[in-house]
């Protein structure tokens, strides 16, 4: 969405930060897929009954879901293994913990259930649209012309750091900043390096 609004409107925005950043659909389900085989295999030989009753359950998809056609059943195939996974999306698992604590903390401070964490109709309704599911955009880079941050987690396994190596190489003059011990929330695992690389762009 980020890419689509920068593109369409560039005079609106004075700058992007595209932090681990969705370019396309059909590549980030391949390093899911990617990704979760490896989960899948290290779980097999964890010592923890919890992992290997994990990599059990996720097994039998690991060689399903990447050869369905690209659309819907595609993507949520990947999206099931994303949710199981939160490897994929974290370095470091201690830090998930503390990032739900302050969502929970949050909502209780400003009344709101916390039923809203689990109702996900956005991204439900985005994954019945088969354009959505086979959406590739870095058709858009060229059009992007503003001060642009692409910022993206070494440790992510949902948009890997080779993605953001194709938007910094697509988008002219954007500066390209990786951080390591980081997956795909740069503002939970290494908060203070991305609000200095923000501070940099709009400084």
């Amino acid at each position: 969405m980020g890419l689509e609004y920068v593109a369409a409107f560039p005079k609106a925005v004075r700058g992007y930060v595209h932090m681990d950043g969705l370019i396309s659909q059909p590549l980030s389900q391949d390093a899911i897929f990617a990704a979760a085989g490896e989960w899948v295999k290290r779980d097999a030989l964890s010592e923890s009954a919890e992992r290997r009753a994990r990599g059990k359950r996720l097994a039998p998809f690991v060689d399903y879901g990447p050869k369905l056609p690209p659309g819907t059943q595609r993507l949520l195939s990947a999206m099931q293994f994303a949710m199981s996974l939160p490897e994929l999306y974290y370095a470091d698992l201690k830090q998930q913990a503390a990032y739900q604590a302050k969502i929970i903390a949050a909502l209780k401070a400003y009344k709101v259930p916390e039923s809203v964490l689990y109702a996900n109709e956005p991204g439900i309704a985005l994954a019945q649209n088969d354009g959505y599911a086979t959406r590739d955009a870095q058709s858009l880079f060229p059009k992007i012309t503003v001060p642009t941050l692409i910022l993206n987690g070494n440790q992510d396994g949902v948009i890997p750091p080779e993605h953001a190596r194709l938007a910094a190489k697509g988008i002219s003059g954007a500066r390209l900043e990786l951080l390591d011990r980081c997956g795909h929330f740069p503002f939970v695992e290494q908060p203070e390096k991305t609000t200095q690389a923000i501070l940099k762009l709009v400084g």
